[in-house]
């Protein structure tokens, strides 16, 4: 059971982690694309 909580900590943490950075990849391409037009 230590195990199991141990990877699903590990891939809640991967998703919140990969969240991120496509929320900041989404927001520079925004910020990008308006400076550029």
């Amino acid at each position: 059971m230590k195990k199991a909580t141990a990877i699903l900590n590990i891939l809640t943490g991967a998703v919140l982690i990969a969240a991120g950075i496509l929320g900041l990849i989404q927001a520079c391409t925004e910020r990008s694309t308006d400076g550029w037009n």
